[in-house]
This record gives C-alpha cells, structure tokens and sequence, in this order.
C-alpha cells in the first residue's frame, strides 16, 4: 500500500512542478522560484531513495529533512499541498523507536 501512496506522491509532484513552471510565465514576481525547484528536487531523490527502501533509517531521515525543507521554503505552495506534505512527514517511520 505504501508503493501505491507512494507513487501517487510522485505523480502528485510532477503535477506541482508542471503548474509552477507554467505559472512561471504569467507571474512576475514569485519569491524563490528557483529555490523551490531546488527544494523540489531535493525532496523528490530523498522520496525516490526512501521509496526504494523503506527500512533504511538514514534514507528516511534525509526524506523527511528533505519534506520539512520544502515544506518551509517554498511559498509557492498551495495550504492543501503543505497539509499533504505535513501528513507525508508525520506518517514516515524512520525506526525510532525499533
């Protein structure tokens, strides 16, 4: 189930950064685009990395630093997109308590 959850992050991602580059040419100032895209692309190899496996404690740490980074610095995401990343962060299991 996880994969599945999974994969629909990444679709979801793809989708987030399809809108933000064509929104790109209609709005002129955007704070931090770039840095978004950078963010961005952090968190989505930390996803693919922790996707691959999940059991491996520091992947999951780097994923949810990554999630928390995004989730920060970029502005150009919507309340909704920072609820369903939020949820993404709360629901890793990083093996704390293993």
């Amino acid at each position: 189930m996880k994969k599945v959850y999974s994969l629909l992050t990444i679709i979801f991602l793809i989708l987030v950064f399809s809108s933000i580059n064509s929104c790109n040419k209609e709005i002129d100032t955007v704070p931090d685009l770039n840095n978004c895209v950078e963010l961005g692309n952090a968190y989505n190899q930390a996803l693919i990395a922790y996707i691959n496996d999940q059991t491996d404690f520091d992947k999951c740490v780097t994923f949810v630093d990554a999630a928390q980074d995004y989730l920060d610095g970029c502005d150009v995401l919507t309340a909704e997109q920072k609820a369903e990343m939020q949820e993404q962060i709360d629901n890793a299991n990083c093996g704390g308590g293993e």
